[in-house]
């Protein structure tokens, strides 16, 4: 068997796809329904879930529509976890749909050290949602940020560790907002009112002095009031222009200690449209500290006055976004404690759009609730596609970008890590299997994404037709491909449509790295079984391991910068139950000298299991040097009994 099949094969299909002319694809899609998600609660916050049909009235651009559905959606936050994903290959086949939840911190708002409660509240919220809601973090204008994850640990720790960031200026003369508009629009005596509060009974060369500082400070309060609204616009339009890329609901806690906009709301009305857009609620968390918590050493003297500008802002987001706003003084558990609570169920109504409005334009959307004492949230525009057929591009990136997985097709993916000869980097073997088992005629195009811990895109590929064989055993089409990293955490997401549209598309977090022995590191360990033969007798890399074979093959590779500690090097793989059970069969591998450099050993081999009964098993390589077991690298694996094609 060639030691190297994995690599080969591997690297031989990247080429041939590179090298296959494409041309463009257009795939079929429909416009149907269109789904409008309400939310109706009380008084205190808790959702009304006894409506139907007949308790709401929609009208589009004024017009009556008849309503089609209403389903009330109840999210528990203590549901039972989801089936625990496989560590060695990731599914979408047990997705919950889950909500999506995006905290964006206002840290250009917000004094140092005066919010590191509310944080916490806030990773304390995070911790009573359901396993299944998705979570992200963005930090105006800089700081910690998450994309939508299911790590919700991660975002807690996030939260845990940001800080405000607006500038403290401890002058002597500290003017407010309010007063610091007042002057700026020269209202009447203003200026002169506030002067006298401020400088109060002095000479005449001190007056004039502190009238300088007066109008110094003014100006000074009300540059920095509207830059930080300009930045917190730039970048909330920025958010909201990319989650429009998901049909899916989402929420928005904004926290912030205020947005200025000078009595102005129709500064914030582009907010309605890209929020309707982008099926957005948005929730501000207004922080309004004590005198005692903040860190100036003194305070404007028209607080109060300060209090309605720096909320104006907010509460207009709020109702542009369908939202409310929530203050908090001292405790912010209870902020987050009712919107737990508003969170914890919704209604998602349809209805037909007429001919008319399948025109890719915005139209007007109004929905009424019949009974009386509730509050309804519900979007304001809706806008129905133009064509009925999309670029398979656009369709790729569509899925690849949709926080919430599509499970239309079964797909599962999987990872190897591999040392890339002539660098530092890792090469990670990309392999995936997707069900064809409903329709096998259909053209199908994948691709995928890999982005780093950073958020920035390492490597991404588009593959307009899969060519692969579909395996009539398990109806099963395989795609691999191959990446160079950095070692390091990475998020892969795989996207596939096919021709009527249907999507799949899988997440998998993995750590690109080699397992370090002493002074030798191994690679990830390959398996496959001799069902799997790829042209030229070569084995291709397993995803779910599910095998129906009688020979399990595999292969792992090693390095040492010590070449004396490669020369000594044995390998036996073993079959066993578990990781530490006893082994049940193995062979001791054929490993192949050390390379020209002496710094790398390939090996590989073959276990018998067709005397194995069904069920779930574990590969290891057991590594020895001198006769003295060093360590083992290990990948699951399952028996299984195939049906006959």
């Amino acid at each position: 068997m060639p030691l190297r099949f994995a690599m080969v094969f591997v690297l031989g299909a990247v080429a041939a796809f590179l090298q296959e002319p494409q041309g463009p694809a257009t795939f079929r899609a429909s416009v149907a329904r269109v789904a409008v998600d309400v939310n109706v609660v009380d008084d205190n916050g808790r959702p009304v879930s006894d409506l139907t049909v007949d308790d709401f009235i929609l009208t589009v651009d004024g017009q009556p529509r008849r309503v089609l559905s209403a389903q009330f959606i109840p999210v528990q936050p203590q549901l039972e976890a989801r089936e625990p994903q496989p560590a060695f290959y990731s599914s979408n086949a047990h997705e919950a749909g889950g909500r999506l939840v995006m905290f964006i911190v206002d840290r250009n708002s917000i004094e140092p050290g005066i919010a590191k409660s509310a944080f916490e509240a806030a990773a304390r919220f995070v911790g009573s949602l359901n396993p299944a809601d998705r979570v992200a973090l963005a930090s105006i204008p800089t700081g910690p940020q998450s994309d939508f994850t299911l790590n919700h640990a991660l975002v807690q720790t996030m939260l845990r560790t940001i800080d405000g960031s607006a500038p403290v200026n401890n002058v002597p003369h500290p003017i407010g907002v309010a007063d610091a508009l007042a002057i700026d629009h020269d209202r009447g005596n203003n200026f002169e009112e506030i002067a006298g509060r401020e400088c109060g009974n002095v000479g005449q060369s001190e007056l004039m002095v502190c009238r300088r500082e007066v109008r110094e400070e003014a100006a000074f309060v009300v540059n920095e009031a509207r830059e930080r609204t300009r930045t917190a616009v730039i970048a909330l339009q920025s958010i909201l222009r990319r989650l429009a890329s998901s049909d899916a609901p989402k929420t928005i806690v904004f926290i912030s200690q205020g947005l200025v906009i000078d009595r102005d709301a129709a500064r914030l009305s582009w907010f309605a449209p890209l929020a309707a857009a982008a099926h957005v609620t948005l929730y501000a968390v207004h922080l309004d500290p004590s005198e005692f918590e903040s860190v100036r050493n003194r305070l404007p003297s028209n607080r109060s006055a300060d209090r309605v500008f720096q909320r104006e802002g907010l509460e207009a987001l709020a109702t542009f976004g369908r939202g409310d706003v929530f203050r908090v003084m001292s405790n912010a558990d209870f902020a987050f404690q009712r919107l737990a609570l508003e969170l914890s169920g919704y209604y998602l109504l349809s209805f037909e759009p007429g001919p008319g409005e399948r025109d890719g334009r915005p139209h007007k959307i109004r929905v009424e609730v019949r009974r009386h004492g509730v509050t309804l949230r519900a979007r304001r525009e809706f806008t129905a596609g133009l064509s009925a057929s999309t670029n398979i591009e656009d369709l790729i990136v569509e899925t690849l970008r949709n926080p919430v997985l599509a499970t239309e097709i079964p797909v599962r993916v999987t990872t190897y890590s591999f040392q890339d000869p002539g660098s530092t980097k890792l090469r990670v073997l990309v392999a995936a299997d997707v069900d064809r088992a409903t329709d096998q005629s259909d053209r199908l195009a994948l691709g995928y994404a890999m982005i780093d811990e950073n958020g920035k895109g390492v490597m991404s590929q588009l593959e307009k037709s899969l060519s692969t064989p579909i395996r009539r055993d398990t109806k099963t089409q395989a795609y691999y491909n191959a990446a160079l990293v950095d070692p390091g955490p990475y998020t892969l997401k795989l996207a596939v449509v096919d021709q009527n549209g249907r999507r799949g598309s899988v997440e998998r977090h993995f750590r690109a790295a080699l397992r370090a022995f002493g002074q030798v590191h191994a690679t990830d360990l390959l398996i496959s079984d001799n069902t799997t033969a790829a042209a030229g007798g070569g084995l291709t890399p397993a995803v779910t391991a599910d095998f129906g074979g009688d020979m399990l093959h595999a292969y792992i590779e090693f390095f040492s910068d010590a070449p004396e500690a490669l020369r000594g090097l044995s390998v036996v793989f073993e079959v066993a139950r578990t990781e530490s059970s006893m082994v049940l069969d193995s062979a001791a591998a054929t490993v192949q000298d050390p390379d020209r450099t002496g710094r790398s050993r390939v090996a590989g081999g073959a276990v018998p299991i067709a005397l194995l009964p069904p069920g779930e098993y574990v590969a290891r390589a057991a590594l020895s040097a001198g006769g003295r077991r060093i360590g083992q690298v290990i990948r699951p694996f399952r028996i299984v009994k195939r049906a006959a094609p």
